[in-house]
């Protein structure tokens, strides 16, 4: 008689896996340059504990976008119908990133639409990084 066979384990340790390479290859010594670079002029002026949980938040970001990209290269999908497919999944990253770390309470409306603007902007340029390493 046939064995049933799980699925969900084997699931969990390759998505496991596809993170530990991730994180192996991941360009950390960029990481600083995008927060200088785009985020310095925004928060200059902010408190040390705001701008830490802004770049917590940064780094958690960019490497989510580039572990997904490295995850979605398997596909073996051209570099357009990539983004297509991810596009709905990376939007609910920014959002749910920006829940998480609370990062619009007490923002102006122009600083809340700059960051929401700039974490689309690098989830999607790190996604295709994480897609060019695959």
């Amino acid at each position: 008689m046939g064995q049933v066979i799980y699925l969900e384990p084997y699931l969990i340790a390759k998505e496991e896996e596809i993170r530990h390479y991730s994180l192996q290859v991941f360009p950390w010594s960029q990481i600083e340059e995008v927060k200088t670079t785009y985020f310095e002029p925004l928060t200059r002026f902010w408190t040390k504990q705001r701008r830490i949980m802004l770049d917590e938040a940064t780094v958690r970001l960019l490497f989510e976008a580039f572990a997904l990209g490295f995850k979605g290269q398997r596909l073996k999908l051209d570099q357009d119908r990539l983004v297509k497919q991810y596009q709905p999944t990376l939007d609910r990253m920014v959002e749910r990133i920006i829940s998480d770390f609370d990062l619009f309470r007490g923002l102006s409306s122009w600083k809340r639409e700059a960051i929401e603007a700039l974490f689309v902007k690098l989830t999607m340029c790190w996604f295709l990084k994480g897609s060019e390493f695959a």
